[in-house]
């Protein structure tokens, strides 16, 4: 089993990851809303959203049963060469089965027909997907090799995006460029694949597909309903309302979607250690971790609300530019899923999934598109993207008690009324202190105001945090101090030596 060294390692790579996805946006989504407007990025989510459900055909349950199945077996490498090619190619055939049904779907569906190009070259990241095996890397734990491989396609694609997308009519290049940035470095995945697996030839004699069905199969369901849950919104705003709309509420759920990756980012790493820690019955540590996962979620999550809920209008104008004022209501009914999404992605992933009990976490689910689904129709027809981000912010937290509920004993384990005080109070106080410097500025470039208001709103939170002892700030805070005294140390050494 590797070390506390290494998941804390695994942690910082992931937070770097995480970082990134708040970098790249920074850069990238101010100039692509500008160049293609609302109608244009409405355009490309609509079609990446239709993509989207043909990788989830493809790729089945695979990406969260493989990191389950490498993780119990990859102390022995035959039987982990063994489990990792037949889930390939269960993968590769399923792949071509979700492509069958892609070109079928473009050729019937008469919606599709202005879309076909986008779809067509955002469909590459079905088979590059199957290829890329990811889950194997997650199993063990190789955040590190992640994080940057993941940095160095992101570099790449903004410069190509910079060079070649210069107006509405290059949407198709962006198209191409999205496929680089998400999932063109899985080739470099499938290359070094050799490293952790024996030659294909020593172990082909003794595949044995059918024990992978059934468990695929139920993670399969679970794939389904998250995916048609995660892009429902989406696809009804663009068959019920306009291509504006859908760029209106893209823009407003592009933001949410980076704060969640903020709010999961230590969860999302500790997925193959509880799953270690569940198969041998390691019921102390498995808890402590959760515990420390509740409280990160917490913090996260209202310190991300209480900025966007306040600033929507002024963090759209940034990102996105005056043409998107019109998702400022989107933009804050939709930043209140953050918590439920964090809490049922610990509950659903890091508590259901590694316990054998992932159909709980499919009946949940599968309970949030039905209810988010009626509320769209209710919804999308009167307030356009605002009545959908109302519809995923109910439906998320439809998801989230469902799965509190089955889980109630678990969570009397892990739950911290004292963090959620906290939490409550330190948000309070640094939204106060915001409006009230809000409240005196004027006539400020937006995004002095933005850089001006997230350095004292932070300020204040993590330092009644601090204040309160809350322990994760108090060790992070401990952490930094530590690094900085070192690195002073060091400096001071250099000095002296030269």
């Amino acid at each position: 089993m590797l070390n506390n060294k290494s998941l804390k390692l695994n942690f910082i790579m992931n937070i770097i990851l995480t970082g990134s996805a708040y970098i790249f946006p920074l850069i990238t989504f101010p100039y692509i809303s500008r160049i293609l407007e609302a109608t244009g990025n409405g355009r490309i989510n609509f079609a990446d959203s239709v993509v989207s459900y043909f990788i989830m055909i493809a790729m089945l349950g695979i990406p969260v049963y493989g990191i389950r199945a490498c993780a119990k077996a990859k102390n022995d490498k035959e039987k982990l060469s063994e489990t990792v090619y037949e889930i390939i190619i269960l993968n590769l055939i399923s792949t071509i089965a979700s492509y069958v049904l892609l070109f079928l779907a473009l050729n019937f569906v008469t919606k599709f027909e202005d879309y076909k190009p986008l779809i067509l070259i955002l469909s590459a990241s079905i088979f590059l997907n199957c290829i890329g095996v990811e889950w194997l890397y997650k199993a063990f734990e190789e955040y590190s090799y992640i994080t940057i491989r993941s940095l160095i396609f992101k570099i790449i694609s903004i410069i190509l995006m910079f060079l070649f997308v210069k107006s509405q009519e290059d949407i198709e290049i962006y198209a191409f460029i999205m496929v680089i940035s998400s999932s063109l470095s899985y080739i470099f995945n499938f290359i070094k694949l050799r490293k952790y697996v024996l030659p294909f030839r020593e172990v082909r004699k003794k595949l044995k597909y059918q024990k992978h069905i059934k468990p695929i199969f139920t993670f399969f369901l679970l794939s389904v309903s998250w995916t048609i849950y995660t892009n429902m919104d989406v696809i009804m705003l663009g068959f019920i309302s306009t291509d504006q709309e859908v760029g209106y509420y893209s823009a407003a759920l592009k933001i949410k979607n980076i704060l969640v990756s903020g709010v999961s980012a230590l969860g999302t790493v500790l997925l193959p250690r509880l799953t270690t820690y569940a198969n041998n019955n390691k019921k102390e540590e498995f808890y402590e971790l959760l515990k420390k996962d509740f409280s990160f979620i917490i913090i996260a999550a209202f310190f991300f609300i209480g900025f966007l809920a306040i600033n929507a209008k002024e963090t759209l104008i940034f990102l996105s530019g005056d043409g998107y004022i019109d998702a400022t209501l989107a933009m804050q009914v939709i930043v209140f899923s953050i918590i439920f999404i964090g809490l049922s992605t610990m509950t659903g992933t890091n508590i259901l999934i590694p316990t054998g009990r992932e159909k709980v976490a499919i009946k949940a689910n599968i309970c949030g598109i039905i209810v988010n689904f009626f509320l769209n129709i209710i919804l999308i027809t009167s307030y356009g993207a605002a009545g959908a981000a109302m519809a995923t912010l109910v439906g998320e937290m439809f998801i989230f008690l469902y799965e509190a509920y089955y889980l109630r004993n678990d969570l009397k384990k892990i739950s911290n009324l004292k963090t959620l005080r906290n939490a409550f109070l330190s948000v309070l106080m640094a939204i106060l202190i915001m409006l009230l410097v809000k409240y005196f500025i004027v006539d400020i470039n937006v995004f002095i105001l933005i850089l001006l208001l997230g350095i004292i709103y932070s300020l204040v939170y993590l330092g009644v945090l601090l204040m309160f002892k809350e322990s994760i700030v108090v060790s992070i805070s401990n952490n930094v101090i530590l690094f900085l005294r070192k690195l002073r140390d060091r400096l001071k050494l250099k000095i002296k030596s030269n």
